[in-house]
């Protein structure tokens, strides 16, 4: 079974093609990853639905988040509506009123959010995926999404792009963190273009 799609142990390859998020207070700007922080993750280029395969080992949980942010300031009440409403359909959650943050861990997760993705309102949302030891707690996965810039995605960023902080908060811990590259190319191949997920991690190997 193939899963990897290109895997760069450490993160030293290509970093051109795989920008992080500079944030100052009234904008934002794309930079690269310094070769220091390169040294310190690993990165891997993962099929899509190939999340939970990769991620075996059971002492380990996959999170799927979701986020109504500043993108989703572009859609109208009603379709905010009709995409809260799939998303609860689908088995996601919202723990925390106060945050417009959606959560789904179980079976099944790569082909539901396959599904999401088909629903062309969903790329005005904010998602990641977040790899946790299985004795994390509920209120520490939110502590990690504030750690990784998550709710800080500005209007035109999506469906995320990690920041310098998240890289480093990744090489520190035991998180992993995934996310969707659209329109990825491998080199100057212009028929390579896909989607794929691209996870990073200080300390995972993954799986063949």
């Amino acid at each position: 079974m193939n899963v990897f799609y290109q895997c760069h142990k450490p993160a030293l390859k290509d970093n051109e093609n795989f920008e992080l998020l500079s944030l100052s207070q009234n904008s934002f700007c794309f930079t690269t990853l310094n070769i220091e922080l390169a040294k310190k993750i690993n990165r891997y280029l993962i099929e899509e639905d190939k999340l939970e395969y990769f991620i075996s080992d059971k002492n380990f949980i996959v999170y799927s988040c979701i986020y109504f942010g500043e993108m989703a300031n572009n859609l109208n009440k009603i379709q905010v509506l009709y995409l809260k409403k799939k998303l609860i359909r689908l088995g996601w959650e919202k723990k925390r009123s106060q945050q417009d943050i959606y959560i789904y861990q179980g079976e099944d997760l790569s082909n539901k959010f396959l599904e999401l993705q088909e629903d062309l309102f969903f790329a005005f949302l904010t998602n990641v995926f977040i790899v946790v030891p299985s004795n994390i707690d509920e209120n520490m996965l939110y502590e990690i999404l504030a750690e990784i810039d998550f709710t800080l995605q500005p209007d035109g960023v999506t469906p995320y792009v990690p920041t310098e902080k998240a890289i480093l908060t990744l090489i520190d811990s035991e998180i992993g963190l995934a996310y969707l590259k659209l329109n990825y190319q491998d080199g100057y191949d212009a028929m390579s273009e896909r989607e794929v997920l691209v996870f990073y991690s200080s300390w995972y190997s993954g799986k063949d």
